[in-house]
């Protein structure tokens, strides 16, 4: 109940730092699925939107295995994205709504990351060094970004 009632307030990132999470100043977390606290290690500016789902542990093969997920300064993470095991999100990074970063991804600074059903904001053309795509049909967003932009390409169809 009071998680509910707390989440995106100052008083929640305060209530992840005594769980030992490791959180820049202004991370507003809007999302009660963010878990294992003691392995998250975020930035300055960081935003986390509602919904997400954000996990320093998996079960594979009834073995638990733990890593950190680090999130750069000033990257923000889209509604009901979902973040897995070891993630490193470089800083300015955005991650669409809905998407999923695979675990143990490294994902490089002032990037914009979308699977199949992600949603990217427009209009960031003075803030992306580089698009991750996962899915042939995201190629859509191309026009609207500026020239001399990194595609990075993560099917096998669309290159």
């Amino acid at each position: 109940l009071a998680g509910g009632l707390l989440r995106a307030t100052p008083v929640w990132s305060f209530y992840l730092r005594l769980n030992g999470a490791r959180l820049g100043h202004r991370v507003w977390v809007n999302s009660l699925g963010v878990t294992d606290h003691c392995l998250l290690d975020f930035g300055n500016d960081v935003v986390i939107g509602s919904g997400v789902h954000l996990s320093g542990h998996t079960v594979e093969r009834g073995i638990v295995i733990l890593a950190p997920v680090r999130i750069g300064a000033g990257s923000s993470i889209g509604v009901n994205a979902h973040i897995e095991i070891g993630a490193d999100i470089g800083p300015g990074c955005q991650i669409g709504s809905l998407s999923m970063v695979p675990k143990h991804s490294v994902l490089p600074g002032r990037c914009l990351f979308a699977t199949g059903s992600g949603i990217l904001e427009r209009g960031l053309r003075s803030r992306v060094d580089a698009v991750v795509l996962v899915s042939s049909w995201m190629g859509y967003f191309l026009p609207c970004l500026a020239d001399g932009v990194d595609v990075i390409c993560c099917c096998c169809c669309c290159c």
